[in-house]
């Protein structure tokens, strides 16, 4: 079930974040994990309908070393279950810098890396 996981954590790296930097990557992991009670969830938040924009379109990996460092990222991230290294300190949102969702009103902005935005609701939880 881990090694799911960690495919479907990359797929979100990759397609959200594969032109950032390693930070940039790195908050959008986090920010992703960080919308789970467990590791093993992560699956089912990232096919929640309308959670991410490259779904639920299947559309292929083009860039096979992107898509490897991504899961070994994924990898690393999913380890760290404590979340000590978490970047976005506990952010569960994000959306890049060319759009203005209605929702980042209510959240708390946590950080700005790359053309992405980070965010974390005031109880620190997922919806």
């Amino acid at each position: 079930m881990i090694a799911e996981a960690i495919v479907c954590l990359a797929l979100n790296i990759y397609f959200e974040a594969r032109g950032e930097s390693e930070l940039g990557k790195r908050a959008v992991a986090y920010t992703t994990v960080n919308r789970t009670e467990n590791n093993l969830q992560v699956c089912k938040i990232i096919h929640e309908p309308g959670q991410f924009s490259w779904l639920p379109a299947k559309r292929p990996i083009k860039d096979k070393k992107a898509f490897e460092e991504a899961k070994k990222l994924a990898k690393e991230v999913l380890s760290d279950v404590d979340r000590l290294n978490d970047p976005t300190n506990g952010a569960t949102y994000f959306h890049n810098e060319g759009v203005k969702p209605v929702w980042s009103k209510r959240f708390k902005r946590t950080l700005k890396v790359g053309k992405h935005i980070f965010y974390r609701t005031p109880t620190g939880k997922y919806k």
